[in-house]
């Protein structure tokens, strides 16, 4: 989005965008927000990405923080009862609002999603050994057995169960599995939540989750309104390829798109680069067959191909090196499988 086209490369205008002027994958933020705050944001933060050790200093201060965070709530409810309640839930707050792509602490930080997932995991496992330990202290002090244990017995199973089926071979194999046993977790944790008192706690993460819900339902029927026909096919075993002529549309070698196929699901966009180069007449995408998704696009091709119905929002992203100005003489592109699809849009 912040890199221009071939056209406008044509008619002289600027062809490279620094990474640090760019915007990123919050199509509402977009809208809002112009490229300039995306510039001095990263000239503030930038200190972030300083290496300590092999560690960026961003994430020992944020390491810190909630650490610190913690032992003042620990202090503060050292004489209650429920402190250790208190410290759980909060952590599942946190957790919860590392998750959403479109959220505000992506604005005002920078955190790419796949960054924030990492948050997002350690944190998880975090707050379900608070949950363990609230357990522990709950049952240490219990005079009788009653339906407020029962909810925080069943909302501690409830996590444990999220965790256990979000490890990596479950996600890699079962993905679609996960994903719905996930969703309906979550909604689980909320409701035993506010069973179990502890619903004001999930108030900043489950507000977050519910606006990013909400935004992405927003972008999909505005994308419903403005859906395109592609032509799918088969070009080779687990080898597909999405095109359509590119008419006026816009876009900038080392860019993706996200694409929705509602015949698959209209719940599901995945990224995609484009293949082909801002100069040629049909805009292209070539897809390795590796998951659920595509595997059910593959069953939808066929080696004539088909035209399919697609939603698409983007282009997002930009080089990280100035390719357009002529500013080297020799450039080598490295790239391993369907990886080569960004490389053959720039070398073309």
């Amino acid at each position: 989005m912040a890199v221009a086209t071939g056209e406008e490369m044509k008619e002289g205008k600027k062809g490279y965008v620094p990474y640090e002027e760019c915007m990123q994958e919050n199509s509402w933020a977009a809208w809002i927000i112009k490229g300039g705050f995306y510039k001095y944001r990263w000239r503030v933060l930038r200190v972030g990405h300083i290496s300590l050790g092999g560690l960026a200093l961003g994430r020992i201060v944020v390491a810190v923080l909630l650490i610190t965070i913690l032992a003042l709530m620990a202090y503060l409810m050292r004489d209650k009862d429920e402190s250790s309640g208190g410290l759980a839930t909060f952590a599942m707050s946190i957790t919860m609002a590392t998750v959403p792509k479109n959220s505000i602490l992506n604005i005002l930080f920078g955190l790419p999603f796949e960054r924030a997932l990492q948050w997002h995991k350690m944190l998880a496992i975090f707050s379900l050994m608070l949950g363990y330990f609230h357990g522990f202290v709950a049952v240490g002090g219990m005079k009788k057995w009653d339906g407020h244990h029962l909810t925080g017995l069943i909302l501690v199973i409830a996590m444990h169960l999220m965790v256990a089926t979000s490890f990596y071979k479950i996600r890699r194999h079962l993905y679609d599995w996960f994903y719905k046993i996930h969703m309906f977790l979550l909604l689980a944790v909320f409701v035993l939540a506010l069973l179990h008192g502890a619903g004001g706690a999930f108030v900043f993460g489950g507000g977050l989750v519910a606006i990013d819900w909400l935004i992405r339902g927003i972008i999909k029927y505005r994308l419903r309104k403005n859906s395109r026909t592609v032509h799918l096919s088969t070009i080779a075993p687990g080898l597909l390829k999405l095109s359509f002529d590119r008419g006026i549309f816009n876009y900038a070698s080392g860019q993706y798109m996200f694409i929705v196929i509602p015949d698959i699901s209209i719940l599901e966009s995945h990224p995609f680069s484009f293949s082909s180069s801002p100069y040629q007449k049909t805009v292209t995408f070539h897809i390795k067959v590796l998951g659920d998704w595509t595997k059910r696009l593959e069953q939808l091709s066929s080696p004539e191909g088909k035209d399919v119905s697609v939603w698409m929002h983007g282009p997002y992203g930009a080089p990280g090196v100035d390719l357009h100005n002529h500013k080297y003489s020799q450039v080598a592109l490295i790239s391993g499988g369907i990886g080569v699809t960004p490389m053959n849009s720039v070398a073309n």
